[in-house]
């Protein structure tokens, strides 16, 4: 399985030109969000709570996704909350591995399957809407699906 990093999802994202700029202040907007100071115990006693690690990450991932669509107005791109979340969840990754935690490719695919399904019940996105919106993302991964089973 390869390596999932940062730059190697970035590189497959085929965001559309007039979406970059947008696409870049929601990662930036999380990653503050994640890893601000006056936000970081709230972060690290969410990721030492209960649950298996890529639940956790996957979960949280899709709150930080969930605060940062309200406090847009709802003007967030839906179309980029998918691949900014992906994001934003394998930047979590690195840091945790970086401070110890064993985090593998399968890990890292794990919370992409929870983030996508708890995206999908939070925005009430069904399987069909949730294909257009990451299609053209390819983490070298099969894309999760409902269930499981395709």
């Amino acid at each position: 399985m390869q390596e999932i990093t940062v730059d190697s999802v970035r590189s497959e994202m085929q965001i559309p030109k007039e979406m970059q700029d947008a696409y870049s202040r929601i990662v930036k907007a999380g990653l503050k969000l994640m890893f601000d100071p006056s936000t970081r115990a709230q972060t690290i006693e969410f990721m030492d709570g209960e649950g298996n690690f890529p639940q956790k990450l996957g979960e949280g991932i899709a709150a930080v996704m969930s605060l940062l669509y309200r406090e847009s107005n709802q003007t967030m791109p839906p179309q980029l909350i998918i691949p900014a979340g992906i994001e934003l969840l394998v930047h979590a990754a690195e840091v945790a591995e970086k401070g110890g935690e064993a985090i593998d490719a399968q890990v890292v695919a794990e919370a992409m399957g929870v983030y996508v399904e708890s995206v999908m019940k939070q925005f009430g996105i069904d399987p069909a809407q949730m294909q257009g919106m990451v299609s053209g993302m390819d983490s070298g991964l099969p894309a999760p699906t409902e269930g499981g089973q395709e």
